[in-house]
């Protein structure tokens, strides 16, 4: 671990004397308990190869929420690129089609700009709280600190994300299939067929 990581690890040795409630337990079974909890949070921190999220997870959304479907593509990968993004009301009315051409991309660097889109219509326009779904998993565990981000552009893009995700009161990002995001593939198909000339 490096020196950022010093302030996680006080973190986790404050959490596992909660969670072990070190003072209500005999010596040996304390020891046992804080040394399961930190081995498990260290394991983590070490396969994830990051250990810094871009927001808390909260398990209720506000009342009043967006709900984005994002979808990225590029054919050929790198190739012609586009995104497409459909917003909802927490009640599932549509609110907004969201999609660009983005000439010669890759695919994660379409699924980070359809993010990107989304969370740029919900810090502009409001509420400040959304619910992000993707058929990307890279994307998603990138943006919750799963996966370590090693390419330059797309730490550009996450940095920008970042710098979103903190304006906004609620924030919540989720994997779907592709079959559950279509809409949000067609605009994004759509996209790239008007970027090509083809419509």
């Amino acid at each position: 671990m490096n020196a950022d990581d010093a302030p996680q690890r006080v973190v986790i040795l404050s959490e596992a004397k909660d969670l072990c409630n070190l003072s209500a337990q005999p010596e040996p079974l304390r020891v046992q308990k804080t040394a399961f909890v930190l081995r498990c949070k260290l394991k983590f921190m070490r396969s994830s190869g990051s250990t810094k999220a871009l927001f808390q997870p909260r398990e209720n959304p506000l009342a009043h929420h967006l709900i984005a479907h994002s979808d990225g593509g590029a054919r050929g990968n790198p190739g012609p690129a586009g995104y497409g993004v459909v917003i909802q009301d927490e009640s599932g009315g549509k609110v907004a089609a969201l999609s660009q051409y983005l000439g010669h991309q890759t695919n994660n660097f379409a699924e980070y700009q359809g993010l990107i889109a989304a969370l740029e219509y919900a810090v502009e326009r409001g509420p400040k709280a959304l619910k992000l779904i993707s058929d990307s998993e890279l994307l998603v565990r990138q943006i919750k600190g799963i996966y370590k981000v090693k390419n330059a552009t797309l730490k550009d893009l996450h940095a920008r994300a970042q710098e979103l995700i903190a304006q906004l009161d609620w924030f919540s990002i989720g994997h779907a299939m592709r079959e559950h995001n279509q809409e949000a593939d067609r605009l994004a198909n759509e996209a790239m067929d008007k970027g090509m000339g083809r419509k």
